[in-house]
């Protein structure tokens, strides 16, 4: 049973500025695999 996936959200939750990077980055993501690429 691992928990500290748990702790890292509990302590991103807590942060906004935590939650506003990770958001930031999560869209940059989603970004990324919507263009179209080269296979």
């Amino acid at each position: 049973m691992d928990h500290s996936k748990d702790n890292e959200a509990n302590e991103q939750e807590a942060d906004p500025d935590d939650r506003s990077e990770m958001t930031n980055r999560l869209s940059g993501v989603v970004h990324w695999l919507a263009l179209p690429r080269q296979a």
